[in-house]
């Protein structure tokens, strides 16, 4: 009884979309920690409520899109 060897596996991604992918979480993750902490002051600056930004509004405040 002779085994046949497996068929080489190709990869799901190549590896240029590896590096692509994780730079680009990196760049996200860079953002979020420059600009994160700031997003409450600008809403408060724009008078919007955190439900507008979910597509849901206040009673007393339209949904502005």
């Amino acid at each position: 009884m002779s085994s046949t060897p497996a068929p080489a596996r190709t990869p799901v991604l190549s590896p240029a979309a590896v590096v692509a992918s994780r730079v680009g979480l990196l760049l996200i993750g860079a953002l979020q920690a420059l600009y994160g902490p700031a997003i409450p002051a600008f809403r408060e600056g724009a008078g919007h409520h955190p439900a507008v930004f979910l597509g849901f509004a206040p009673a007393n405040q339209p949904l502005l899109l």
